[in-house]
């Protein structure tokens, strides 16, 4: 099994809009999607929330992994990325103290421009083919009118 949030396919929109944070020579060096926004020559360093939305990222991906059998690489890449976070050691327990939503924001700074994403996530509940229980479809929305402004220009 591959790890958990490799990148097999981008659209050309995701592709554009990313490009304008981290040039697509760069992107192209990173096989997964995870390690692309933890890194300092990914997306970290322009994400305004990272110290909010790195406890969630690392829960969804440690929920992941979790259903996999100890020892593979999806593990590994989990406490890479932990050891990489910069968070404190109680993230766990402040992320379980916090309110709950369903989504959270992912907020961007794009020189001056701030914006206001969220995410869903689309998988296939009960597949015929195994292999399609593995993939996960990422789409990503304005998360304010300022953010679905920008991408309407």
């Amino acid at each position: 099994m591959s790890p958990v949030g490799d990148f097999i396919q981008s659209n050309d929109a995701a592709v554009r809009f990313f490009s304008q944070f981290v040039p697509i020579e760069k992107m192209l060096r990173f096989t997964n999607v995870y390690e692309l926004f933890f890194s300092e020559d990914g997306f970290k360093p322009f994400i305004r929330n990272w110290g909010q939305l790195a406890p969630h990222m690392l829960a969804f991906i440690k929920q992941e992994v979790f259903e996999l059998e100890p020892g593979n690489d999806a593990y590994r890449l989990y406490n890479r990325l932990l050891k990489s976070s910069d968070l404190e050691r109680n993230w766990q327990h402040e992320l379980a103290a916090e309110d709950q939503t369903p989504l959270f924001q992912m907020e961007l700074m794009l020189g001056e421009r701030n914006l206001a994403l969220f995410s869903t996530y689309t998988t296939m509940g009960s597949p015929h083919d195994v292999t399609l229980q593995e993939l996960r479809l990422e789409c990503f929305f304005p998360a304010d009118e300022s953010t679905e402004a920008f991408f309407s220009e």
